[in-house]
């Protein structure tokens, strides 16, 4: 079973958030947790992202246009940093992040 840390920023807008996102996002940390590669996950390293550490990013899907953006601490703890739109991740080299 894996561990899924949420960052103290994503947690705050997810709880702000509209009960959908907030429902969907607590499906996939619950299936994360469960297998973290689960096949509806979606989960994939992104090529040419990284934190502002160096850090390889993950994403997997929230929905159709959002994503999770997350680091592996190691093979079962994980950090979930930010919700980006799909596309705002193609664009960028780099997401900000505050620390972690």
């Amino acid at each position: 079973m894996a561990t899924v840390e949420v960052h103290e920023k994503l947690r705050e807008e997810i709880d702000d958030g509209d009960s959908k996102t907030r429902k969907l996002f607590e499906k996939q940390k619950k299936f994360m947790e469960l297998n973290p590669y689960y096949p509806s996950l979606g989960r994939r390293k992104l090529e040419n992202v990284y934190d502002r550490y160096g850090n390889n990013l993950w994403e997997i899907r929230l929905d159709l246009h959002r994503r999770i953006v997350f680091i592996e601490k190691n093979e079962y703890t994980f950090i979930w940093l930010k919700i980006c739109r799909h596309d705002e991740i193609k664009r960028k080299n780099v997401i900000a992040i505050d620390e972690y």
